[in-house]
């Protein structure tokens, strides 16, 4: 048998794979792959015998990437495009391709797995809120003009669907549909629509027992809690309907067996290089936090004083002679959080400019989560604003709101532009491997965004921890703001650390273009 063998540079290693020239346009299915051999800095891959495809190949030396000894070397399953079937043969200028399937896996995930990570955390959040309902519903005596059977039905109805959900998001991830297209989008949509229903239902429901004579001892501990869990609810339901709107556009689109032959054997090498880098990472125990370290203790730093402040605010606030200093501790560090954010994004853009620009690297999902979240920040600071203008030069709090809110606006901006570039952006140059230029950077404004979830979600959930704002606009206003704009702020800060998460991981690391 007659084979050649095709090498591809990839971070200082040479990856060397074999092919069998007898039938040039024969593709290499990856189910078909049986082993992976790593001698020195090549890497070479085995056929399976009934795979088909090619014959058994083997190297004439059996060489393990641990010592070098005769050992076995390491199975990888490799999943095909086709997911096993016949592969695709390009003889005579015709093709005969893999039978349709109702469904296959897209070549991206839909959510990544820190946003699935998050959905589940989100979901556990939301069905504790659903069993406190539960629980305030059998408090209600039978004879009450209030007892109404849906008080009781609708909690675990809910519960119920956002347990089949979560699991749902969490296991089809790169689900794409080809059969049955009109009722798949039906349904899809409908999901789409049940969580947006359920989004504006809890907001109107979080708002009437905020303004009205809903606060009662029977209820009081459910009352309580609400603020830090229906925000649950609020995140849970946008990720799920924007994860969902997601596999809803790729229905019928981007059928894997539909790739070309160059394609899938360019992505065969690829992947294959990719195994062996990450073999040899295994074997030394290694963990790649290369240009991480300052930013990681800088923002720990940060995160630190930004709790105590928090502490602080809530031992404050309530006192009568210490309230004003209470307001000005958590507007003084929000202001420089926001401060230290804006200058460190500024630093990113400059770093970054060195990285590969790659215009079709993009996020669908991403980019509906962050645009959606950041206008509820947008309204919620300019609120705060209009607020802290008012005597904005006669009075320090109202100062500190004003230039809090403004902050927080060109932060959220700049962050937005600097995400949507960093993460089309790849290392592609040796030394940009070593130095992991602007990783700092988006270490940095990942905690920074955590920290400020954690502000917004125990700082300013309760109306009257808003003295500026609550004096100009009034109970009522003001609770009805922030029931609406407070839970995307902090999924906007969640969902900007799990960007920024991901960035961290994907962006810097070496792939074959």
């Amino acid at each position: 048998m007659c084979f050649e063998t095709r090498k591809v540079e990839f971070n200082g290693s040479v990856a060397s794979a074999w092919r069998q020239s007898e039938k040039p346009y024969s593709i290499l299915n990856w189910d078909s792959i049986a082993n992976i051999r790593v001698i020195g800095s090549l890497v070479y891959y085995e056929i399976k015998e009934d795979s088909g495809v090619l014959r058994n190949l083997r190297s004439s030396k059996d060489v393990n990437l641990n010592d070098g000894g005769g050992d076995s070397p390491t199975q990888e399953k490799l999943t095909g495009s086709c997911g096993g079937q016949d592969s695709v043969e390009l003889e005579s200028g015709t093709t005969r391709g893999c039978r349709k399937r109702k469904t296959s896996q897209n070549i991206h995930s839909h959510g990544s797995f820190f946003l699935r990570v998050g959905a589940i955390a989100f979901g556990l959040g939301t069905m504790i809120y659903n069993g406190l309902e539960c629980g305030a519903f059998f408090e209600i005596p039978f004879n009450s003009p209030c007892y109404q059977i849906l008080r009781g039905i609708n909690p675990v109805l809910q519960m119920i669907f956002t347990f089949m959900q979560m699991y749902f998001i969490f296991m089809n991830s790169r689900l794409n549909i080809h059969r049955f297209k009109v009722l798949a989008r039906f349904g899809l949509m409908h999901i789409v629509a049940t969580n947006l229903c359920v989004w504006i239902r809890t907001l109107v429901l979080e708002s009437l027992k905020e303004i009205t004579a809903y606060q009662t001892k029977k209820f009081g501990e459910l009352f309580d809690s609400a603020p830090y869990l229906f925000p649950f609810i609020i995140e849970y339901s946008l990720i799920g309907a924007a994860v969902i709107y997601v596999m809803w556009r790729h229905i019928g689109r981007s059928p894997r067996y539909e790739l070309l032959r160059a394609d899938l054997e360019h992505r065969l090498e690829v992947m294959l290089s990719r195994r062996a880098v990450a073999m040899a990472h295994a074997q030394q125990g290694r963990v790649d936090c290369v240009g991480a370290s300052k930013g990681l203790f800088f923002g720990l730093l940060l995160l630190v004083g930004s709790l105590i402040c928090l502490i602080l605010f809530f031992v404050l606030i309530h006192h009568p002679d210490l309230g004003l200093l209470a307001i000005y501790l958590a507007d003084v560090s929000h202001c420089v959080l926001m401060a230290l954010s804006i200058i460190a994004i500024i630093i990113g853009f400059i770093r970054v400019q060195n990285l590969k620009f790659r215009a079709e690297e993009q996020s669908d999902l991403n980019d509906i989560l962050l645009r959606v979240s950041a206008f509820g920040l947008f309204v919620y600071a300019v609120f705060s604003v209009i607020a802290g203008s008012l005597a904005a030069f006669t009075h320090e709090p109202n100062l500190l709101v004003m230039v809090t809110g403004l902050l927080s606006v060109f932060q959220v901006v700049l962050q937005l532009l600097f995400i949507a570039d960093v993460s089309r952006r790849r290392v592609h140059l040796p030394e940009h491997d070593r130095s992991k230029p602007g990783r700092q950077v988006v270490t940095f404004l990942l905690i920074c965004n955590v920290t400020m979830w954690v502000i917004y979600t125990f700082e300013t959930q309760k109306v009257g921890a808003n003295p500026v704002q609550l004096d100009f606009y009034g109970f009522l206003a003001w609770a009805i703001v922030q029931r609406v704009t407070l839970p995307l702020c902090i999924f906007h800060r969640f969902h900007s650390a799990v960007t920024l998460a991901e960035i961290w991981k994907t962006s810097y690391k070496a792939r074959l273009e």
